[in-house]
């Protein structure tokens, strides 16, 4: 249930910058933007989020969102959009900067409702290194003077 509503919020996000970029300024049809949304989506929650995110940091998995987002948006315009005049990198290259901003507060918002601390990345651990003392070190009185009676026998 979590990784459906994760993929939902992704969806909307992207497709929103995905549609004012490519749709409002380039002129790139809707079924083409739902196509690229839908396939970017797919491939940076599970490689960014699922895959990076975990193992490293925020700014690591925002920059690797950057170069899967620049990628699979110049590549999907070139082979989809089919205009000889239309930018394909300058497109891909400004929508993925808007989206890693994007991206990266999603990741804080995916620490949030993973972790449920804000500012851990999704699938950290915190970590406690707190001590710990044992009756050894710090005996009850109560048990100190049965441990003398017992020897004094």
């Amino acid at each position: 249930m979590r990784h459906l509503l994760n993929l939902g919020l992704k969806f909307l996000l992207i497709t929103s910058v995905v549609f004012v970029i490519l749709q409002l300024l380039y002129g790139v049809d809707f079924g083409t933007v739902l196509l690229i949304s839908a396939t970017l989506t797919l491939v940076s929650y599970f490689a960014g989020d699922l895959l990076i995110l975990p193992k490293t940091n925020n700014l690591t998995a925002s920059s690797a969102d950057f170069g899967l987002s620049l990628i699979t948006i110049w590549l999907m315009g070139v082979l989809l959009v089919g205009n000889p005049y239309y930018p394909s990198l300058t497109a891909a290259l400004i929508t993925s900067v808007i989206i890693t901003v994007t991206e990266y507060g999603f990741h804080i918002y995916m620490g949030i409702i993973d972790s449920g601390e804000p500012g851990q990345a999704a699938g950290q651990t915190k970590r406690d290194f707190s001590f710990e003392a044992s009756e050894e070190l710090l005996p009850d009185q109560k048990a100190g003077s049965n441990a003398d009676s017992h020897k004094k026998k």
